[in-house]
């Protein structure tokens, strides 16, 4: 619903607003007069960011939280390598996918009472091929999954594939999970790999180039997916997590970025 605030339409279901000697200012609190002057009387929200994991102690008076969670992205695949003619050639790894979002997700807890909380890592890079005659490249690993105790599991992003020895052989980009970008696939023999996926709030990231030195010729590793943004307005608190690795091109791919989890009561 919105409401018009001095010629101004504002959101009513984000913000509250009075109008203090006609002034109209945002209430993030209550607003009292002292002695003929209005002071605001804060009600805090409170939160409390996880980065890496750790433990969420529910604090004296409160029963219920509400949690934001990313998953770990998936880590890019590597590049296929072979050898021919003297010169080497692979087809570029596919990039990670984006991991899932849980949102706004509200969580019954105890005062007093410790939950785990568990940060999904990003997925590794695979490696490229390796030795005289080449060999494939591998494909990345998956994104982790961050955890909110039993209560709320946010699954990590899906691995790049590992670009063959063919000419013609890209690896294939990782599905996305859930509102992740999906991981772009690896080029082939001396051209782009396919751009990342966007994710429900984030762009995808772009996939490498071609890349042609010294006679070698490696297809562009693929575009990581992209991760997840997002604000929680009430507190003014922005996350992002979860985005793809990047395939490799003519090497191992990148790591996909880790997640993070957000919990805040009132």
């Amino acid at each position: 619903m919105q409401t018009n605030i001095g010629g101004t339409w504002r959101n009513g279901d984000t913000y509250e607003y009075v109008n203090i000697n006609g002034t109209w200012r945002l209430a993030a609190g209550i607003w009292v007069n002292i002695g003929g002057t209005w002071r605001q009387q804060v009600i805090p929200i409170r939160f409390q960011l996880f980065t890496a994991n750790g433990t969420f102690i529910a604090p004296a008076g409160v029963t219920r939280v509400y949690v934001y969670a990313v998953g770990g992205g998936g880590g890019g695949g590597g590049s296929g390598l072979s050898t021919s003619s003297g010169k080497s050639i692979g087809a570029g790894g596919g990039g990670g996918a984006g991991a899932q979002a849980i949102l706004n997700s509200a969580v019954t807890v105890s005062p007093g009472s410790s939950y785990a909380i568990t940060i999904g890592a990003g997925g590794k890079g695979g490696a490229s091929g390796t030795g005289s005659t080449g060999s494939p490249g591998s494909s990345g690993t998956d994104g982790g999954a961050t955890k909110f105790a039993s209560s709320v599991t946010a699954n990590g992003g899906q691995s790049g594939r590992g670009g063959t020895t063919s000419t013609y052989g890209g690896g294939g980009g990782g599905t996305g999970y859930n509102g992740g970008g999906t991981g772009g696939r690896g080029g082939d023999i001396a051209t782009a790999g396919a751009n990342g996926g966007n994710s429900s709030t984030a762009a995808g990231y772009s996939g490498s180039s071609g890349s042609t030195y010294g006679g070698n010729e490696f297809g562009g590793g693929g575009g990581g997916g992209g991760g997840l943004s997002f604000t929680v307005t009430s507190i003014g608190k922005s996350i992002y997590g979860g985005f793809g690795g990047q395939g490799g091109t003519g090497s191992s791919g990148s790591s996909g970025g880790t997640g993070q989890l957000l919990v805040y009561w009132t």
